[in-house]
């Protein structure tokens, strides 16, 4: 059995499969959000080879990207998301001949149900349910263009017949800086403590407006949000691999 780093579990069967269920990390804390917090952070950026395309070549090159394999499950990129989100300031543009590769190295975020049906858009129209549609995941990947770092969060629609991008949203990785928090007790070996604590009072839309003036993602920040919490709670009782120790699971 895998710890969610790739390596060995220190875990038996039995505590591995414990430690997952929803009432463990009801009481225990979720610590697979923090252990994906660490993940997001210790991604390797892939590096982005910058050419000028016109807008009609992208489309061809993203109609021809490769599916990609993740969590049992074939991703294909789906045309629409293309026309959603071109505009993304140019940034969208440079990635599409690898967005493939930023996919296929991505980590998984969570997973949320369709639950926009009857919800005003600001230019007035409503958004319509899509029965098809079973869940929408999010994967965060990294890329690099130039001297900056963005994170790439896709937005994936499982469909009863397949799963397809629905949309994406690049933004610089610096704005996220001050959510870097791993709380540094969270590890009982001293040398897994890899981040640094988050600066009081400064918070990403602050260094937002003040260092690159546009919009985070919100979805990220929630997410860093749900695992700052979650990190208090499992500070000190979990392995060097992000798993909570033995002893603490008898008593869940």
């Amino acid at each position: 059995m895998l710890a969610p780093n790739g390596k060995i579990s220190n875990l038996s069967n039995e505590q591995w499969r414990i430690v997952r269920s929803v009432e463990f990390k009801k009481n225990f804390g979720d610590w697979e959000i923090v252990a994906r917090v660490e993940a997001i952070w210790n991604l390797s950026p892939v590096e982005i080879e910058i050419r000028n395309h016109s807008k009609e070549n992208l489309f061809k090159i993203f109609k021809m990207l490769p599916e990609v394999k993740k969590d049992d499950e074939t991703i294909v990129f789906f045309r629409s998301a293309f026309k959603k989100t071109y505009k993304e300031n140019g940034l969208f543009a440079v990635l599409v001949p690898q967005l493939n590769i930023v996919l296929e190295k991505s980590v998984f975020l969570f997973s949320s149900p369709d639950s926009l049906a009857g919800i005003i858009r600001p230019d007035g129209t409503i958004h319509k349910p899509h029965p098809n549609i079973i869940e929408y995941r999010n994967y965060i990947g990294k890329a690099k263009v130039g001297e900056c770092i963005y994170f790439v969060n896709f937005t994936v629609a499982k469909q009863k017949e397949q799963c397809g991008t629905h949309s994406f949203f690049v933004t610089n990785i610096a704005l996220y800086e001050p959510y870097r928090f791993v709380a540094t007790d969270n590890y009982s070996d001293e040398s897994d403590r890899k981040w640094f604590p988050l600066e009081e009072n400064t918070s990403a839309s602050i260094c937002a407006k003040s260092v690159f003036n546009r919009k985070v993602d919100t979805k990220l920040l929630d997410f860093f949000d749900m695992a700052k919490e979650n990190s208090e709670k499992v500070k000190g009782k979990v392995d060097c691999n992000g798993e909570p120790l033995p002893q603490y699971i008898t008593r869940n």
